[in-house]
């Protein structure tokens, strides 16, 4: 179990705890439902991306690696996907971070924090929209299946009407094996 302690909440502070390295990310369409899979250093950075938008509100873009720019960039394959808290209207509220990461040991349904509130949308962009609750929900289940313990091929799955509003795309978060870069 991995311990995340961030005294101090800020973009500083969050980059240098949950720093991005080399990592693999990628999102596809299957079944109907849309997957953003990556291995744990990929899942450690989204779950970056997810605790920002808890603390701070507003949105960050998760672009694809593309050829002419390989060096910027979060998947290697895959579509552009925007996390965001669109009704964002406060300070932060969040001024740190503590979260003790429990291994998934398997494919399951998603529990949300209590209050959570999300939905998602897609076409040429896949979009993660929700509140406070719901980013953090999000950022320890990317924590969850970044741990050593979790078994690749691992799946969190999130349904309209469950743990997305009734409009919403199902997705999916999914652990890929870790590979030596």
């Amino acid at each position: 179990m991995t311990v995340y302690r961030i005294p101090k909440l800020g973009y500083r502070e969050v980059a240098g705890y949950l720093p991005v390295s080399s990592f693999r990310l990628r999102n596809r369409v299957d079944a109907q439902r849309f997957v953003i899979e990556g291995d744990a250093a990929g899942l450690q950075a989204l779950a970056r991306e997810f605790l920002l938008v808890a603390w701070s509100g507003g949105d960050q873009h998760l672009d694809p690696i593309t050829a002419t720019d390989p060096g910027y960039g979060y998947f290697e394959r895959g579509v552009e996907v925007v996390l965001g808290d669109s009704r964002f209207t406060r300070p932060p509220a969040l001024d740190s971070f503590l979260y003790a990461a429990r291994p998934a040991r398997s494919s399951q349904v998603a529990v949300m924090r209590q209050g959570s509130e999300c939905w998602t949308h897609g076409n040429d962009i896949f979009g993660i929209d929700g509140n406070t609750a719901s980013m953090l929900s999000f950022t320890q289940h990317c924590l969850d299946l970044a741990e050593s313990e979790t078994p690749a091929g691992t799946e969190l799955t999130y349904a309209p009407g469950m743990q997305l509003l009734n409009e919403s795309v199902p997705f999916s978060l999914r652990k890929l094996a870790s590979t030596a870069k």
